[in-house]
């Protein structure tokens, strides 16, 4: 039985060293380190006869003493607060463990009896494992572990093992020998082992749930840097928005200059491009033949005058002093655009369903809106073509009291929520290819006739833009 524990003292240790090489510290070696030596004190004493006395009598008891000081240092690693907490724990359990080798080396060499010498190494290790449960309590009061406590029913199980041994000398002064085949023998061995076994598990559990606690903290560490990383993040973009306001303010605050300044000079090529295509079909009008070439002659010619005109509204609605509005049918408006891009839409098979009143009253001015419109038709047609099977668009509008309302859904993508912000910004942009004046023109144009555009995820998927504009009554 004696060797049978001496394998398993050295063996469990070796076996959780192995198996934590991450949690591996002093405490870790010191635990492990002492019940090796425990194990290695009990393997001299089953080895009585077979080797010296001084071996198996007095180089034992100081493993045995050896192994009292690691292991009890190790549990106390985790109440240490600093070095001299170490260095003082290290002079109290070295003096007793010294005490307690001392003691047994003068009871051996006086050469009292074996029962005297048991009953010497039992009532220290009681004193031993007394000490070693109040360690454990702390812990389980200072860590809040369940490793803990099973620490301490360790050294409640070898504590009965010895109190056993004892109860049976004081009632069998006889029986009480090293190696007496008896069952209380056994029952003090199985308790020994039982408790280290449990022992080791809390200690391990201790260990892990250390080791938890550092990760946890060092997630959270690494959280509370990633949050302060973001806040700098978001700290530095807004700095970098503020500089991209006030740039885009200055350039927003000379748009208009721009504009027109842009609309002039396209103004000359573009009328020059028209009288050129007129006198084409003049000249051409008696010899095309063709239907469809006769056609595209003409639909050049209109689509070339109704740019000229564009260009010149644009330029009208940049002049300090602009025109003033006409009584407008928003209706036909929107008809129109709808032609000017069915061509196009067609190309794209793209299915455009409509939900018009039959008039939409409001005063204003016919080319920028129709701009306006063909402008959301433009921007929903190019987002539908991107991965869309059946690619719809749909135009609604309606009158509610005095505001007119004209929404155009698509079933694209939609806009992601970080572009929403600012959508309608000057050179806002998400098109790599895109300038960013599409829909600021659109808000432009509908802040030009007092009214208003939004933005609005469209549901089942896609946008929906919706421009609000005061309705005439009727």
């Amino acid at each position: 039985m004696y060797l049978i524990s001496a394998v398993v003292f050295i063996a469990a240790p070796l076996g959780v060293y192995y198996t934590t090489r991450s949690l591996r510290d002093r405490g870790l070696s010191l635990w492990c380190v002492g019940w090796i030596l425990v194990g290695a004190g009990v393997l001299l004493i089953a080895q009585r006869g077979a080797v010296p006395d001084f071996i198996s009598y007095l180089v034992a008891h100081a493993f045995l003493a050896a192994g009292y000081v690691c292991r009890t240092l190790s549990i106390r690693e985790e109440l240490f607060s600093g070095p001299e907490d170490y260095r003082s724990a290290l002079r109290i359990n070295t003096a007793f463990g010294l005490l307690y080798f001392c003691g047994y080396t003068a009871i051996h060499v006086i050469g009292f009896e074996e029962y005297i010498r048991l009953l010497f190494v039992y009532g220290a290790h009681i004193l031993m494992f007394i000490e070693f449960f109040m360690v454990s309590l702390r812990i389980r009061s200072r860590l809040k572990t369940d490793g803990a406590l099973l620490l301490a029913a360790m050294a409640v199980l070898m504590t009965l093992g010895f109190l056993l041994r004892i109860a049976v000398h004081v009632l069998w002064p006889q029986n009480l020998a090293a190696f007496t085949q008896s069952i209380d023998q056994v029952i003090f061995l199985l308790l020994l082992l039982v408790g280290f076994i449990t022992g080791n598990y809390g200690f391990v559990q201790i260990r892990l749930e250390k080791m938890w606690l550092k990760n946890r903290l060092i997630d959270k560490q690494l959280f509370d840097a990633q949050s302060m990383n973001q806040k700098l993040e978001n700290v530095l973009q807004e700095k970098n928005k503020l500089l991209r306001s006030l740039s885009l303010t200055s350039m927003a605050s000379s748009g208009g200059g721009m504009m027109s300044a842009l609309v002039h000079e396209l103004s000359q090529p573009l009328n020059s491009m028209w009288l050129n295509v007129g006198y084409l079909k003049r000249q051409l009008h008696s010899t095309i033949t063709h239907p469809t070439t006769r056609t595209a002659l003409t639909d050049m010619l209109v689509d070339t005058e109704r740019l000229v005109e564009l260009v010149r509204k644009i330029r009208l609605m940049f002049q300090p002093n602009p025109r003033p509005f006409e009584r407008i049918n928003l209706s036909l408006v929107i008809q129109q655009a709808l032609e000017s891009v069915s061509k196009e839409v067609d190309l794209r098979r793209i299915q455009i369903q409509s939900d018009l009143p039959e008039s939409l009253w409001l005063e204003g001015e016919a080319t920028q809106l129709q701009m306006l419109v063909m402008n959301l038709i433009k921007n929903a047609a190019e987002a539908v073509v991107l991965g869309v099977d059946a690619p719809r668009i749909l135009i609604k509008a309606s009158v509610n009291k005095n505001t007119i309302t004209l929404s155009v859904i698509d079933n694209g993508p939609g806009i992601p929520a970080g572009q929403v912000a600012g959508l309608f910004d000057l050179y806002q942009t998400s098109k790599a290819l895109g300038m960013g004046v599409g829909l600021w023109i659109v808000r432009a144009v509908a802040e030009h006739h007092q009214g208003a555009i939004a933005y609005a995820d469209a549901p089942g998927g896609g946008a929906c833009f919706t421009v609000s504009f005061p309705a005439l009554s009727t």
